[in-house]
């Protein structure tokens, strides 16, 4: 009877052993948050911007050039063969 007490109770403690390593279940928690963000909005601004720049002109001057030379003219004719 004293060793079946023995096993009884080494039994019971190993039991309780697994049991207590055993993987609890897991909880699924569920949680609503709410965000409050901006809404980005696209604003037209009118506003007139005033750009300086120089403004680049162009002038064409018109100007008599005088040429002092004279080309010799060569004319150059030919003369017919007959044969």
């Amino acid at each position: 009877m004293k060793r079946l007490a023995t096993l009884l109770v080494i039994v019971a403690a190993l039991a309780s052993f697994v049991a207590a390593c055993a993987a609890p279940t897991p909880e699924v928690i569920e949680k609503e948050v709410v965000v409050e963000k901006p809404v980005v909005q696209t604003v037209e601004v009118e506003k007139e911007v005033v750009v300086e720049k120089p403004v680049v002109e162009t002038v064409v001057i018109e100007k008599e050039k005088v040429v002092e030379k004279e080309v010799p003219v060569t004319v150059e004719i030919e003369k017919e063969v007959v044969v």
